[in-house]
């Protein structure tokens, strides 16, 4: 190509417009006097080139090359970097996109120093003059070479034959012919609607010189068949021989695209406006329906509120009207239980004890489960050890699972933080439903609680807990529902489980209010393992040096321990909590086992430093104690014994045994916690005994009481309890008997009810508040059975002190007297501890009556 530019004194230039370089090719810097390095030319310096008297119509030609769309052709001076100035005569088209966007100039420029035309310094934009005919209408072979290689769609064609002499790069390209094949086609086989005969009278304009150039849309086909859209401009050479066509081919298949679919969308849009319209009138007829339908739900609203008072003031009387016999109930049975009776009369109270309790769990449950559907269940914030939410939980359930033969144990994670800000009752509510369920399906082995991190921050920390059981597992179909309200794993007529099916459901709610989730993983036969996340707020952190545990840590890390226990659920549970400390463990279900691992040690540095025996072994414990002091390096194996409930209390027993100490069932991390720092020192072991004696507060002053209480079994319950703790209590059967009984007496306390006949227990103590000098300052403390949302509120602002909601639990009861009396707190457990339930003062005879009373109360309620 450059050597065909050089011999015919012809080069080729291109600009994408908008961009800083032009493209020259070397016979275009030849003729400027430059040499071929020099590219990478800025359009500046190019236009620096031409001779100052002529830079203004070469921006004036190209410029309207652009705006008008037509091809151009001028003559002009430059400036060689010599000094010397030549003629050129540059002529080219602009090319533009398929949405008529004028994006490259393209040309041929010729040195004409030597030539007539040079002289005349005519400049053509979109028309030829006639001096310059000549020059255009001869197609030179660098030329026709320039068209060959162009990425432009440029046909060249013989007006004669009609038959296409070359066709430039771009047009095959996007044609899809080769060269070759391109020469024996004309241009109505590329557009076949076309006939020679109108092809023909297509040129006739441009062939007899009565145009100059023919501008028009069309379609073309490609060799595959395929269709687009073209702009065609075509002009005559005439100075040739034969005179050749010069057909521009622009492919604008996106513009017609475009504007199809901006028709089609146009078309579309309209038909939408229609349909709107329509719209519009169907919703003016619409709005007057509405209106009326508003009207209709307004008094349906107000129905529906009124609806929903008479629910929530209904719930609150059966609340009140159930829990008041349900004190009695198992209060009483309580109180019987303490006292002596013959095996069948123990196993009648229990029954109604356990029969009260159920009745309390399902009225519970269908009450919070009202309070989550109203959207007015209330969460308390405030600091929470997790450790001893986990506890209570496996204390309370330790007498259930103990009945069944079952073990109970928990593991926490160390990474939990002590710093938890929450809810303890509502997360103690959720645990002791999964535990109670838990060990409601299952018959062996027992139960246990794993607490780990599932995240962490400054903030705040997610937990998951989870709770397993080796009962008789749920099926795939059961655990798809087993969240919803009143489903039950077990929907046999039997219903040998029992419950309301509520308390999962429940759960479900109070976990998704705390930002977590609950689930199940279970298969039948196999047991199950219910898991639940929540997050809770981080508090500040406990200041004080280094913690107990992380001291034990550092005590115990690579010390080895053995476990001997038959309940895999405990092994399993006293293993990781060893571990936890960085001990070695190994853990056994029999003693044969244990001693085979003992015999194999045969080094001091190999020796086990603790043993964990299970009390349960069928073996000797003595015997068994003796034999491990004497096996081998183990002369200083520490031995815990791991009781059973039944066998808790002091640590003496364990001692005469020949162990060290021991750890009582269910194992609680904090006792294991306890036991480990008795054994290596950390505390001293008065201090830290695992026994109720231990804990039992000092019973110092009994105090005189008024209970304010209409009921007569209530009132039967609560002076026998209140009495047996060494007070004096007289009892007021309203609010007026109340007020007359204070300002007779002195009394320390007042237990009130709320709801009572002449004048309840509200009004009652805002005028006991009302009156003048010490009496207004008694303490009194609200005992009633109205157990809604906002009567523990209504209580305190009445003047009341504290609340206590039926039925009674005594441990409470007498942790609220000792807390308004100024003493250390008491609980009813604590106290009967030091009491001999045979030498409590009530004779056989007393027994029978109250046994008589009870019975009678069950009576007028099935009555009523």
């Amino acid at each position: 190509m450059n050597l065909e530019d050089k011999a015919s004194n012809v080069g080729h230039w291109s600009w994408r417009i908008g961009q800083p370089l032009i493209y020259w090719s070397g016979e275009v810097f030849r003729i400027h006097g430059l040499p071929p390095e020099a590219a990478n030319l800025s359009v500046e310096r190019a236009l620096q080139l031409v001779h100052p008297d002529d830079v203004a119509t070469v921006r004036q030609v190209l410029r309207q090359a652009m705006e008008n769309d037509a091809g151009f052709s001028y003559t002009a001076r430059i400036r060689r970097p010599d000094g010397s100035e030549r003629w050129i005569l540059n002529q080219g088209h602009c090319q533009r996109d398929d949405k008529g966007q004028a994006y490259e100039l393209v040309g041929v420029l010729r040195d004409i120093t030597e030539e007539p035309l040079a002289s005349t310094g005519e400049t053509v934009v979109g028309e030829r003059s006639a001096t310059e005919s000549t020059e255009l209408e001869v197609m030179t072979p660098a030329a026709m070479d320039l068209i060959a290689r162009s990425l432009s769609e440029i046909l060249v064609i013989d007006a004669a034959t009609h038959k296409i002499r070359l066709a430039s790069r771009g047009a095959r390209r996007n044609l899809g012919y080769t060269p070759n094949e391109l020469e024996d086609l004309t241009p109505v086989d590329l557009k076949p609607e076309f006939s020679p005969t109108d092809f023909e009278q297509l040129l006739a304009p441009l062939l007899n010189g009565s145009l100059e150039s023919l501008k028009y849309e069309t379609l073309l086909s490609r060799k595959d068949g395929s269709i687009y859209d073209v702009e065609l401009l075509l002009e005559a050479m005439l100075g040739e021989t034969p005179p050749i066509l010069l057909a521009h081919v622009q492919d604008v298949s996106g513009r017609k695209n475009f504007e199809r679919e901006k028709q089609a969308s146009s078309e579309e849009a309209q038909n939408r406006l229609l349909d709107l319209q329509a719209a519009h009138r169907a919703l003016e007829t619409q709005s007057h329906n509405l209106s009326s339908l508003a009207d209709e739900l307004a008094v349906a609203r107000d129905a529906a509120e009124g609806a929903n008072r008479a629910k929530s003031e209904f719930l609150a009387t059966v609340s009140h009207e159930i829990r008041t016999p349900m004190n009695g109930v198992i209060g009483m049975a309580g109180l019987l239980l303490d006292s002596e009776l013959d095996s069948e009369q123990r196993q009648h109270a229990k029954s109604i004890q356990s029969c009260g309790e159920a009745l309390l769990g399902i009225i519970n449950d269908i009450l919070d489960f009202s309070k989550i559907e109203a959207g007015k269940l209330d969460f308390e914030v405030t600091d929470l050890d997790f450790f001893a939410v986990v506890e209570s939980c496996l204390d309370l359930m330790a007498g259930r699972a103990h009945a069944k033969g079952l073990d109970l144990a928990a593991y926490i994670s160390p990474s939990v933080p002590v710093n938890l800000q929450g809810d303890p009752g509502r997360l103690r509510q959720i645990l002791l439903n999964l535990l109670s369920n838990a060990i409601k399906f299952t018959e062996k082995w027992g139960v246990w609680i794993e607490v780990d991190v599932v995240h962490q921050n400054d903030q705040s920390a997610r937990l998951r807990v989870r709770v397993s059981d080796c009962g008789i597992g749920i099926s795939e179909e059961v655990q798809n529902r087993l969240f919803n309200r009143f489903i039950q794993a077990d929907a046999s007529t039997s219903r040998r489980f029992g419950g309301t099916g509520l308390g999962l459901a429940i759960s479900k709610q109070l976990v998704t209010l705390m930002d977590g989730d609950i689930g199940v993983e279970s298969n039948l036969g196999e047991g199950s393992t219910f898991w639940f996340t929540f997050k809770l707020e981080t508090g500040q952190t406990p200041d004080g040096g280094e913690s107990d545990e992380a001291r034990l840590t550092s005590l115990l890390m690579g010390r080895r321990a053995l476990i001997v226990e038959h309940n895999h659920v405990t092994r399993r549970s006293l293993k990781k909590q060893l571990s936890a400390f960085g001990m070695t463990v190994s853990a056994v279900p029999a003693m044969d086992d244990a001693l085979d691992i003992l015999a194999a040690v045969d080094s001091k540095e190999g020796a086990f430093d603790v043993a964990f025996i299970d009390q349960l072994q069928p073996v000797d414990s003595v015997a068994v104690a003796g034999l491990l002091k004497d096996t081998g390096p183990h002369a200083d194996l520490k031995m815990v014994l791991l009781s059973p409930l039944v066998a808790g209390g002091a640590s003496m027993p364990a001692h005469d045994l020949g162990f060290d100490t021991e750890l009582v069932k269910p194992l609680r991390p904090t006792r294991v916690l306890d036991v480990l720092k008795r054994l290596y020192g950390l505390v001293a072991q008065e201090q830290a005994a695992d026994s109720a004696a231990a804990a039992v507060p000092r019973q110092d002053r009994q105090y005189r009481i008024l209970l304010v209480e209409d009921n007569h079994v209530n009132q039967l319950l609560a002076v026998s309890i209140l009495s047996k703790a060494g007070h004096r209590v007289d009892v007021a059967g309203n609010g007026l008997e109340a007020i007359e009984a204070v300002r007779s007496r002195p009394y320390d306390l007042l237990l009130m009810d709320m709801q009572m006949p002449e004048l309840d227990g509200l009004q009652a103590t805002r005028r006991i508040r009302a009156m003048s000098g010490p009496l207004a300052e008694i303490p009194i403390i609200a005992m009633t059975a109205n157990a809604m949302k906002g009567d523990k509120e209504r209580c305190l602002q009445s003047g009341m002190n504290d609340y206590l909601s039926k039925p009674i639990d005594r441990n409470d009861l007498f942790a609220k007297i000792a807390h308004w009396m100024s003493e250390p707190e008491t609980g009813v457990a604590q106290i009967e501890d030091g009491m001999d339930p045979a030498s409590d003062g009530r004779t056989a005879t007393e027994t029978d009556v109250v046994l008589g009373d009870l019975l009678k109360s069950l009576g007028e309620l099935e009555t009523n």
